[in-house]
């Protein structure tokens, strides 16, 4: 009755652990999700703040409308909103490198995990 439980420690299948396996996988895919959602939101964000340092029409238009609020009409001194603007930068590529890195590395060992606790039996 007890053979389907039994782990032979010399055997590279999955058997009890199979369902311990797909739930943290899940569970990491998950964490995947919201981390590609966050790096998503950085590059959105990116993406509209890089608009007011281009040369089209809608960079003019925003330009345009930043620049009117300057305040210099009864000031002898100019003074501009320029540095209080953010000045967007783009993640490197490395960043997303140790992201995504990081959770195949997790996955990696979730995998070997069942292998490393049968060789406790040695």
């Amino acid at each position: 009755m007890e053979r389907s439980r039994y782990v032979d420690v010399h055997s590279l299948r999955y058997v009890t652990e199979r369902d311990n396996l797909v739930t943290h996988i899940l569970k990491v895919l998950l964490e995947v999700v919201t981390a590609t959602t966050f790096v998503m939101l950085d590059r959105l964000f990116y993406e509209a703040l890089d608009v007011v340092d281009g040369s089209g029409t809608l960079a003019n238009m925003v330009r345009t409308v930043l620049g009117g609020l300057n305040v210099d009409a009864f000031t002898k001194q100019n003074v501009s909103n320029h540095l209080c603007i953010p000045h967007p930068r783009l993640i490197p590529s490395s960043f997303y490198i140790k992201i995504y890195g990081g959770y195949l590395w997790i996955l990696l060992l979730l995998y070997i995990d069942p292998f490393t606790v049968r060789l406790r039996r040695f």
